[in-house]
């Protein structure tokens, strides 16, 4: 509720032209339709959501001492994950 409200207020913390200067054009177009989905659906915005973890993957920190499943590691074990690749 309080992202909808943040979206309705009338002041912009970000302006397009930043978003155009700092974004290439294909995260330019998923904030797009980011703003249109939230402006129209929950179900628009769920759509959204599967779409974007598609076309834009996590990236995970291989030096995080967690692994992908959330399992705390140890630096030893870390070190030869990295050695086996």
């Amino acid at each position: 509720m309080k992202f909808w409200w943040q979206l309705s207020m009338s002041y912009q913390e970000v302006t397009i032209g930043e978003l155009r200067e700092h974004l290439d054009a294909d995260k330019l177009r998923a904030v797009e339709a980011l703003i249109k989905a939230i402006g129209h659906s929950p179900e628009d915005i769920d759509e959204w959501i599967t779409w974007a973890a598609g076309a834009f993957p996590v990236i995970h920190d291989r030096g995080n001492p967690e692994d992908c499943d959330g399992r705390t590691i140890n630096v030893e074990e870390r070190d030869q994950q990295r050695r086996n690749g």
